[in-house]
């Protein structure tokens, strides 16, 4: 009976030891459970307002119906039609602004056209051929294009002042009537200031925040293709390329300057120290 009653209570005691083991497996993921969660709902907020502003600028583009200028139909849609659907030829239907053999054109470039018959072309491949969802659709890319404007804003307040700062911004471009509305519209405006906006943000990071050489060549590089973008679909965007070009170039010269003056005041510095302490 004694032998009986030792191993029933080795095996109880085993038993505890598994159940002890089984409980601190089980608290490490626990842990980490509550260190995932914590760093994202850091994010929780901004992620907010990013799905908030999806919903309300596809919202405006579904609800858009006819046209606020002209040339969202007369130098845009139909020129997507024309390169797509060949309905169009040269002469009286195609603006002047386009005609290259026109004594004052071309005065627009075709490659904002032709990002809308790339989108086009890709709707098509589901079997959408109704006209009326072929521009639903350039409105709701243009719409979507338009949430980098929303991140851009939030990263800029956030870095020039600080989160809650970029978080206001971000909210006020998602939400403001304007931004959602003027994104859906197929015009040059809208995606052109998208890309000048984000250029705008990098080149303050070059001017205030990054000091590494590479990657402020790397940053002010990426800066100015963007600039080179939205001049090729809009070409007025180049004035404010040369203000940007100008500032980079302005602190990078100062920075070494700076750098430089650093380096001739140690070298004298050191120099003074070997004349001082040479006769010992």
């Amino acid at each position: 009976m004694l032998e009986l009653d030792v191993s029933d209570e080795s095996t109880h005691q085993n038993n505890r030891l598994e159940e002890n083991s089984e409980s601190k497996r089980q608290f490490p993921s626990i842990k980490l459970n509550k260190e995932f969660l914590k760093k994202n709902l850091k994010h929780l907020p901004l992620i907010a307002i990013i799905i908030g502003s999806i919903i309300v600028r596809i919202f405006a583009a579904v609800t858009a119906e006819g046209f606020i200028h002209p040339d969202e139909v007369f130098q845009t849609i139909e020129m997507v039609h024309y390169r797509i659907f060949g309905q169009y030829g040269w002469g009286q239907t195609i603006p002047w602004e386009y005609n290259s053999g026109h004594p004052s054109g071309p005065a627009r470039s075709w490659f904002f056209v032709i990002i809308l018959a790339g989108v086009y072309r890709f709707v098509m491949l589901f079997g959408v051929t109704n006209p009326l969802n072929l521009i639903l659709s350039a409105r709701i890319f243009l719409s979507l294009f338009s949430i980098m404007t929303v991140l851009t804003s939030y990263y800029f307040g956030r870095e020039a002042f600080n989160k809650p700062v970029g978080l206001i911004t971000a909210f006020l471009v998602g939400f403001w009537w304007f931004f959602p509305f003027w994104a859906s519209r197929t015009m040059t405006d809208s995606i052109s200031s998208d890309l000048l906006f984000l250029s705008i943000f990098l080149a303050y990071r070059c001017i205030k925040k990054i000091k590494q050489p590479k990657k402020r060549f790397t940053t002010s590089l990426i800066a100015g293709i963007l600039v080179g973008l939205a001049f090729m679909i809009r070409f007025p965007s180049a004035l404010m390329g040369f203000p940007l070009a100008f500032l980079i170039i302005g602190y990078s010269i100062r920075d070494i300057v700076v750098e430089q003056k650093k380096e001739n005041a140690e070298k004298f510095t050191f120099k003074k120290f070997i004349v001082t302490f040479s006769p010992l």
